[in-house]
C-alpha cells in the first residue's frame, strides 16, 4: 500500500508543472480533426469526390486560412496533432462515408457539409483567437510510434473513466492492479516525448466523455459480473505492457 501512495504522490509531483500541454485545447483538436476529416478524407464513392470538393471550395480555403493563421500560433500543436490522425485513416485506406447513395449528382447541394464546415470554421476562429503565444512544431509531436501510442493510452483512460456502470455490486471498477501499472508507466516516462502524448490522450479523453452521451447496457451482477471486470482488467495491463514497449521501457509493468 506505501508504494502505491508513493507513486501517486509522485505523479502528483510530476504532473504539477505548468508546460506548452496546458496551453493546448482538446475542444480545438476535436474541431481540427472533423475539419481535415470533412476536407482531406476521399470519399467511398468516389464519383463525388471531385463534386463535393467543388461545393465545399470556398469553406475549404477559410479552413486552410484558419489552418496557416493557427501556425503561428500554440494551436499550431493543436492542428497537427488531429492532422495526423486523419492522415493515418487515409494512408490506412479509410473512406469518407458520404452517405449520398441514389441521389443524382445535380441534386447534391452538401448543405450539411456547408453548415458544419461553416460552424467548424467559427469555433476554430475562436479558439485560434485565444492561441497568440508564437509557437514552432515541437519534435515530441513525431516521435516513433505516436499515434498508435496515443489511441492506445485513449483506450486506458476512457476504461478508468467509464461513462457506464459494470456491475450491478460495484459500479465503478478500481482496476487498482492497471491503474497501478500505468502510474508506474507514467513516472517512466516523465521528461521523455511519451509523456507529452499520454497528457494528450487523457485529455482528449476527458473532453470526449464531457461532451458525448451514451446509452449504458443492463450491468452485469454475480459471477458474470466479476468474470467481466476480471477480464477488463487483464486487458488494460496488456494495453498498458504494449504503451511501456511502444515508448521503449526496458522493463514493462507486469
Amino acid at each position: 500500500m506505501r508504494s502505491t501512495i508513493t507513486l501517486l504522490a509522485m505523479f502528483g509531483l510530476l504532473t504539477a508543472c505548468s508546460t506548452e500541454l496546458d496551453k493546448l485545447n482538446p475542444e480545438l483538436r476535436q474541431e481540427a480533426y472533423r475539419a481535415y476529416q470533412l476536407v482531406s478524407q476521399p470519399c467511398e464513392q468516389s464519383s463525388l469526390t471531385e463534386l463535393r470538393r467543388v461545393a465545399l471550395e470556398p469553406l475549404i480555403a477559410k479552413f486552410t486560412e484558419l489552418e496557416k493563421r493557427a501556425s503561428n500560433t500554440i494551436a499550431a500543436i493543436d492542428f497537427a496533432l488531429a492532422k495526423q490522425i486523419v492522415d493515418q485513416k487515409i494512408a490506412d485506406g479509410n473512406k469518407w462515408k458520404c452517405g449520398y447513395s441514389g441521389t443524382p449528382d445535380n441534386k447534391l447541394d452538401f448543405a450539411h457539409e456547408k453548415r458544419w464546415l461553416g460552424a467548424a470554421n467559427s469555433n476554430l476562429e475562436r479558439l485560434i483567437a485565444s492561441g497568440i503565444q508564437k509557437s514552432e512544431l515541437p519534435k515530441w509531436l513525431h516521435v516513433a510510434n505516436a499515434l498508435e501510442f496515443r489511441t492506445l493510452a485513449e483506450a486506458v483512460y476512457s476504461n478508468f473513466d467509464r461513462q457506464c456502470a459494470a456491475t450491478v455490486e460495484e459500479e465503478w471498477p478500481s482496476y487498482a492492479s492497471a491503474r497501478l501499472a500505468m502510474t508506474k508507466v507514467t513516472i517512466s516516462l516523465y521528461g521523455s516525448p511519451y509523456e507529452k502524448h499520454l497528457k494528450v490522450a487523457k485529455a482528449d479523453t476527458e473532453y470526449l466523455h464531457s461532451v458525448t452521451a451514451v446509452e449504458c447496457a443492463e450491468p452485469l451482477s454475480g459471477d458474470a459480473g466479476r468474470a467481466s471486470i476480471k477480464e477488463d482488467e487483464v486487458r488494460l495491463l496488456k494495453h498498458i505492457r504494449t504503451l511501456a514497449t511502444l515508448a521503449g521501457i526496458a522493463e514493462p509493468p507486469k
